[in-house]
């Protein structure tokens, strides 16, 4: 199987979108999912077209529609019966509401957080998603409050003067929530009806062969994926990149959200994050920036790779040829084994799970509103679900090469990446 050497990038520069008026935007994801953005609300919008701006197209008939900031329809109201203490479901139009706050003896429309039209876990036809209350601002001085109650007084000082960047932190917050909560989700359920999946790892090429890193969270896959950026390697996600049965990496290549750890390891990023800023919030905050401080580094906006690494390359697609699977360990010594690519078929597939339906922050109770309403046997679905998964990691990873790095809990990141490079190196 050849490599597909096309690059893509992002669309309106590294960290903005040109987003405009009533625009609606459509997106090709490789021709596996087509999604269409619409709506008044300009700021989420040019937010998620960041996310998604490498697959953007003229035009396309959609698998999934966002409608950020508007109801589903001019007059429409809330229908059906509960499901749980903040859901409706209308069967007779195949309709979510999903609320903010616990049902009570009313519903208020203000409540109301997003509109789910369709079947986005079970079903084929096409999603369209609602978000009528996604434009409420906080005012400068309740969120100078909010700062000075965190002990931030640098932040406090630029929410009187009325800093966009507290809207572009709010914004950017929603949209990830969007992301998490609703499209992601989307492509875990629909993938596998087109033989792909979803994968939680970093996917890079070298010289037109795959490299897929595994490990569960906190392992270091980002700093390690960045670090063979660096180093020359082609860019497919370092999050959720996806992967065909017939063994082809799929670029899903997201703005990458920067992280104490990582200004730590390339201090040069500290430069590039100051550069962005405005002229205020520079001299107020370059200093949180070179000393990489958590609670500042967590309300940065994400970043696209070519604003982190100016220019590095995003691949499309290319085929697997090695899989790195990171372990964290007791003991003091670093080894290295080589596996069967079916040994790695269940924890993959069990860590999807646990990406998805058993991840809090993702909500996807949602998705499962339908079912729970319509009596269905949601956890028989969910099974037929994991075991497609199962089966497309099977053929996937059964020609690869497959090197497990076993490091100790204390082993340093940059010793890590020698590692990595080193193992890398021997197989390429």
């Amino acid at each position: 199987m050849a490599a597909n050497t096309r690059e893509l990038s992002w669309w309106g520069g590294p960290t903005s979108s040109k987003v405009s008026g009533q625009e609606r935007l459509s997106y090709d994801i490789h021709g596996l999912v087509k999604v269409q953005l619409g709506g008044p609300n300009i700021a989420l919008l040019g937010s998620l077209d960041r996310t998604l701006s490498p697959f953007r197209v003229a035009t396309t008939d959609p698998d999934f529609v966002l409608e950020l900031g508007t109801y589903p329809a001019t007059g429409w109201e809330p229908t059906g019966s509960t499901v749980g203490d903040r859901m409706l479901y209308d069967s007779s139009v195949r309709q979510t509401t999903v609320f903010t706050a616990q049902l009570g003896n009313a519903i208020r429309k203000r409540d109301v957080q997003y509109v789910i039209t369709g079947e986005p876990r079970v079903g084929t036809g096409p999603v369209t998603v609602s978000v009528p209350n996604s434009d409420r601002r906080v005012g400068r001085l309740r969120q100078a409050g909010i700062e000075t109650l965190h002990l931030e007084g640098r932040r406090a000082l630029l929410a009187l003067a009325g800093d966009p960047i507290f809207l572009v932190e709010r914004t950017e917050q929603e949209a990830e929530g969007i992301l998490q909560t609703l499209f992601e989700p989307f492509l875990f359920y629909r993938l596998p009806g087109r033989d792909c999946t979803l994968v939680h790892g970093a996917a890079l090429s070298s010289g037109g062969s795959g490299v897929l890193m595994l490990g569960l969270a906190s392992v270091g896959k980002t700093s390690l994926a960045l670090r063979l950026v660096k180093n020359g390697y082609m860019y497919y996600g370092d999050d959720l990149p996806i992967i065909a049965r017939n063994g082809e990496l799929i670029s899903n290549p997201k703005p990458i959200k920067l992280r104490s750890q990582h200004i730590e390891l390339f201090p040069e990023l500290a430069d590039t994050i100051i550069q962005g800023l405005d002229g205020g919030e520079r001299i107020l905050l370059s200093r949180g920036v070179r000393k990489h401080e958590p609670e500042f580094m967590r309300r940065l906006p994400r970043r696209s790779l070519d604003d982190i690494f100016r220019g590095a390359k995003i691949g499309d697609r290319v085929p697997l040829k090695t899989i790195i699977f990171l372990r964290r360990m007791t003991g003091k010594e670093f080894y290295v084994d080589e596996l069967d690519g079916a040994s790695l078929v269940r924890d993959t597939a069990a860590d999807l799970f646990f990406q998805f339906p058993c991840a809090p922050w993702r909500r996807t109770m949602y998705y499962f509103c339908s079912s729970i309403a319509m009596g269905r046997d949601f956890m028989a679905e969910e099974e037929v679900h994991h075991r497609k998964i199962t089966d497309i990691l099977a053929e996937a990873f059964s020609s690869a090469r497959v090197l497990r790095l076993n490091a100790p809990l204390d082993y340093g990141q940059r010793e890590l990446e020698g590692k990595v490079l080193d193992a890398l190196s021997s197989v390429h």
